[in-house]
């Protein structure tokens, strides 16, 4: 059958080609080669990520793990990075019904995702060994973010102090136990605790803030700058916090089936698009 397959047709002649069976041979052949060429130009057409837009994925990834309104670290956080990218108009985003580019854009993310947990937990073990030199949470935050352009809020360090907090009451956590442990100490705070309201939770991971310092010390006596929010008018930032509030943790007692990216931005990250009117403008988001 391999030779058949790889048989030029015009070298045929007609007593190769006698039978009925022999000409029928032949036409499954021709298919398989076909089917193999197929086959090869598909895969020579595959998508691939520029360098440079690779560079991009991974540092807002980064930036939404750090951002202080995400609501889940072990959510759709990748598809939220895709939705606020093609907001800010990068170059090489897939649009919606690229769903194949789409695919291989998420898994990229996700990888990196998988990357900067782990960073992220290495970095927070290391802050509360003693005499640490992050034990200070404006040092731990300095560690975190110095490679990425991160407003230092006190929002930010709030987050950071939820997740040293965390680690305290789940020492023994490997790496995704304990983000599984995050998300359900977010949730306890902002929703099933009782504090239901933004403004109520957000004086409760204040709180949490306001413990870490006293415990490691006050960021304000490190070279860190903390810089008030309502004096932040980058549209990166925005934009980045109004995709971070839709990442819901998943529902683990559900089947994670995939959700296709296609059906819209409004469905995309779980559960639709806060204070947004479907433009991309930014009206009416709360903390």
């Amino acid at each position: 059958m391999s030779d058949l397959i790889n048989m030029d047709p015009a070298l045929l002649t007609p007593a190769q080609c006698a039978s009925a069976a022999e000409q029928r041979l032949l036409a499954v052949a021709f298919t398989l080669k076909t089917a193999q060429q197929l086959e090869k130009a598909m895969k020579a057409e595959k998508y691939t990520i520029p360098e440079s837009l690779r560079k991009s994925l991974h540092t807002y990834s980064m930036l939404f793990l750090l951002s202080p309104h995400l609501s889940s670290f072990r959510g759709r956080v990748a598809d939220a990075v895709i939705n606020a990218m093609r907001e800010l108009g990068f170059e090489g985003i897939p649009a919606r019904h690229e769903i194949g580019n789409i695919d291989v854009v998420r898994a990229f993310i996700n990888e990196k995702l998988t990357q900067d947990h782990y960073t992220i937990k290495k970095k927070l073990d290391g802050s509360v060994k003693p005499n640490s030199a992050t034990a200070n949470i404006g040092n731990l935050a300095h560690a975190l973010c110095s490679k990425f352009n991160v407003p230092m809020t006190v929002e930010l360090l709030a987050r950071i102090a939820l997740l040293r907090w965390s680690l305290g009451q789940h020492p023994d956590d490997e790496a995704e136990q304990f983000w599984l442990h995050v998300d359900h100490d977010i949730d306890e705070y902002r929703r099933s605790g009782g504090f239901k309201s933004p403004d109520t939770a957000g004086m409760n991971f204040r709180y949490l803030y306001d413990e870490d310092v006293k415990k490691y010390g006050d960021p304000t006596t490190t070279s860190v700058i903390i810089v008030p929010t309502s004096s932040i008018t980058d549209n990166q930032y925005t934009i980045i916090s109004k995709w971070a509030k839709t990442v819901n943790p998943p529902d683990d007692k559900k089947s994670n089936k995939r959700q296709r990216m296609d059906d819209g931005e409004d469905e995309v990250g779980g559960g639709g698009e806060p204070g947004s009117s479907g433009d991309g403008s930014n009206n009416g988001i709360t903390e």
